[in-house]
């Protein structure tokens, strides 16, 4: 939502990605600013969703799908500001 907001023009299609890098180098490119731990473990991310999808013996630790989660739940309160 934040992307519309920057940019009312952005063409959707470019939103429809699943690679975390990716959507990251689209919000910083119209000014968001995207903290600097999810910019260097963005490729992580998308393994994450990727390999967890199709991947039957795929498996990441609790404790950093928990970090990635407070980091993320951190970005959307600092972008509500």
């Amino acid at each position: 939502m934040e992307i519309y907001r920057a940019n009312p023009k952005i063409n959707p299609r470019q939103m429809y990605t699943h690679n975390i890098f990716d959507l990251c180098s689209i919000a910083r490119l119209n000014g968001i600013q995207v903290p600097k731990d999810i910019i260097l473990n963005a490729r992580m991310y998308t393994d994450w969703e990727s390999a967890g999808r199709y991947g039957l013996y795929f498996t990441v630790r609790i404790d950093s799908v928990e970090k990635a989660v407070r980091l993320a739940q951190s970005w959307i309160e600092d972008l509500k500001i």
